[in-house]
């Protein structure tokens, strides 16, 4: 996306980080089903939007009896969290195997006698500077 964003932008791209960075981190994932921030912070980010519109309610001040509720909340919270890292954990295991599989579909082993010719990758240091394009 970031690729993408600089390439189309060339003059202007770094400028828009935090906006790209904010929708990566509140875009749902395809292999875990959650956000990164849920993943990170166990709830999600708010967004303009919401920051504009505010908060449905403005309570009073916390008792006594809001803190065994956020006690309560802290123990709930660890525990969706820990779940979620769980099944993320198990998804993400059958979603590489399921990648491996693609990928392997595309593949040939190659086998090699002795006397070949064969290219040899030798990654050199350019000498100079060095651009990005």
């Amino acid at each position: 996306m970031l690729a993408i964003f600089a390439h189309e932008h060339p003059h202007s791209w770094d400028k828009e980080v935090q906006k790209l960075a904010l929708s990566i981190r509140t875009s749902i994932n395809e292999t875990t089903g959650e956000t990164p921030a849920f993943m990170m912070f166990g709830r999600d980010l708010k967004l303009p939007m919401g920051l504009i519109i505010g908060e449905p309610t403005q309570g009073p001040p916390p008792t006594s009896t809001d803190s065994i509720q956020i006690n309560e909340y802290r123990k709930n919270l660890i525990h969706d969290l820990r779940s979620t890292y769980n099944f993320v954990r198990e998804h993400s295991e059958v979603e590489i195997i399921m990648q491996k599989t693609k990928y392997d579909q595309h593949t040939s082993q190659r086998e090699f006698n002795v006397g070949d010719l064969v290219w040899i990758a030798t990654n050199t240091p350019q000498i100079g500077e060095v651009r990005l394009s």
